[in-house]
């Protein structure tokens, strides 16, 4: 037998294992277990697929704004004549970094033709693994025949 010191340490640790009662049993059952883990593996789960549609719609936002700020290049780099407005319809693709998105524009009369108004649809067109997705902006212009080369033509008035 033990003693000194350490036999007080022992002696003290059997008292507290003594005092909670396990009624013959010893440790968690294997249901139990099985259970905890079927629970804990349905968390996993929902916190995974939760985090990658995260990241899916991150994914998606980035390309419809880079669909934006393309939309706003081809405003700027292909500006509308104003003075030789007519219905119609221009196509074109970028380069480089965004070699997979396309631009359309489409000008429409809309109303009456006295009405003297353009429907222009600019839309910015690229690849997706779910098939082609689409941004795109509508402009409604008024141009009266009056105005020609940015100022108003009085001589037309009459």
């Amino acid at each position: 037998m033990i003693s000194g010191p350490r036999s007080n340490v022992f002696h003290s640790m059997e008292k507290m294992v003594k005092g909670f009662p396990c009624h013959g049993k010893a440790g968690f059952s294997l249901i139990e277990v099985m259970m905890a883990l079927t629970i804990l593996g349905l968390g996993l789960t929902v916190l995974l697929t939760a985090a990658s549609r995260g990241v899916a719609v991150a994914a998606k936002a980035k390309e419809y704004e880079i669909a934006r700020t393309l939309i706003y290049r081809v405003e700027m780099e292909n500006p509308l004549q104003l003075d030789d407005l007519d219905e119609g319809s221009e196509r074109g693709n970028f380069e480089g970094n965004y070699s997979n998105y396309r631009w359309e524009r489409e000008i429409v009369e809309f109303g009456e033709e006295s009405d003297e108004l353009y429907k222009i649809y600019t839309t910015v067109i690229w690849k997706s693994r779910k098939g082609d997705l689409r941004e795109g902006v509508e402009t409604l212009i008024h141009l009266p025949s009056a105005l020609k080369g940015g100022f108003v033509d009085e001589q037309a008035r009459l």
